[in-house]
């Protein structure tokens, strides 16, 4: 019978044999900046987690990693814009070692992953909750990660469509993904980000007592061949 994990970050943890309380310390400590880290985000996180895995991953298959090869090889296998053919160039050649490419990046965590590990696995949280009003990262991570989300399932479900040639153009075509804000009041539309970052939806609006309803919240998703 298959072990149950929390989530993939505490399989991988497991897998990789990773100390689980020493990593989920790290990554915590990571986040917020304590203990001498730099203070990242999710993303970072996630980037950072992801390095450990193909640290090890080449350490156990005998490919000398040093910093700066961890970096560019990572940024080659995991970012979307890296040209195919430099992908390809790499992969045959990591093959050529006897790396499973595919193995190894199938381990690799996502943006989301991260988040729910830290807010449905280990109970972690960024700021006091004596401090909810100077510090808004836990929140703004919430709409990141919703967003991810968003753009997540609807690229899967339309590569999908393009598979089953009910889609055409798709290859050619980039998503574009935005959640804004607008005023009960007047057209005034703001980008969430915007409107998080300056505190308010509508400079002439922002002192009425009255809250935005979830209807002035508004995604806007489009193709762009």
């Amino acid at each position: 019978m298959r072990q149950r994990f929390c989530c993939k970050t505490g399989e991988m943890i497991n897998k990789y044999e990773f100390d689980k309380e020493e990593m989920d310390s790290t990554l915590v400590a990571k986040w917020r900046g304590e203990n001498g880290h730099d203070e990242l985000g999710i993303n970072d996180l996630e980037h950072w987690f992801n390095k450990q895995i193909l640290t090890l991953y080449y350490q156990r298959n005998g490919r000398p990693d040093p910093e700066y090869k961890i970096d560019a090889e990572y940024e080659v296998l995991a970012d979307d814009d890296i040209p195919d053919h430099k992908r390809a160039e790499l992969v045959s050649e990591l093959e050529a070692e006897g790396i499973d490419v595919e193995t190894m990046t199938d381990d690799f965590v996502s943006y989301s992953t991260i988040y729910r590990h830290f807010s449905e696995c280990i109970d972690a949280e960024k700021g006091s909750d004596d401090d909810d009003n100077t510090d808004t990262d836990w929140e703004r991570d919430g709409i990141d990660l919703a967003k991810e989300n968003f753009r997540d399932r609807v690229t899967k479900s339309l590569r999908t469509l393009s598979n089953k040639d009910r889609l055409a153009g798709y290859e050619n075509a980039e998503l574009e993904f935005s959640a804004s804000l607008r005023c009960d009041h007047c057209p005034t539309r703001v980008p969430v980000e915007t409107a998080v970052e300056q505190g308010y939806v509508c400079a002439t609006h922002n002192d009425l007592d009255i809250a935005p309803d979830a209807s002035s919240v508004e995604v806007v998703s489009s193709f762009l061949a």
